[in-house]
């Protein structure tokens, strides 16, 4: 849900930011960016912290992600975008960690 707030309200906030909607597409890039860095980096972090603690980290970051966007302003925008991917990218091997101590062996 985080990562499909900016672009559900782009057309509303396009003319508050002066900017155009149609550069949606840039931010939704710069989000997937993040998750792939983070998605990438995430497996020796999940096994130091635990794969739940680090998912609460992850939903910390896209909290922040989210409040970078109270600025208003096109670098709290691009800021907003990667620190919104840094947390929603370890989101899957995390919850694949789980299920795979949780998951009884067939």
């Amino acid at each position: 849900m985080a990562t499909i707030t900016v672009p559900v309200l782009a057309p509303a906030a396009s003319d508050e930011l002066h900017l155009s909607a149609g550069l949606i597409g840039l931010y939704v890039s710069l989000v997937y960016l993040g998750s792939m860095i983070s998605s990438a980096a995430s497996a020796d972090l999940i096994r130091r912290v635990g794969a739940i603690r680090f998912s609460q980290y992850c939903l910390v970051m896209c909290a922040v992600g989210l409040a970078l966007l109270t600025f208003g302003t096109t670098p709290a925008l691009i800021a907003s975008a990667l620190v919104l991917g840094l947390g929603y990218g370890p989101i899957t091997p995390a919850s694949s960690h789980i299920l795979a101590k949780t998951t009884p062996r067939t």
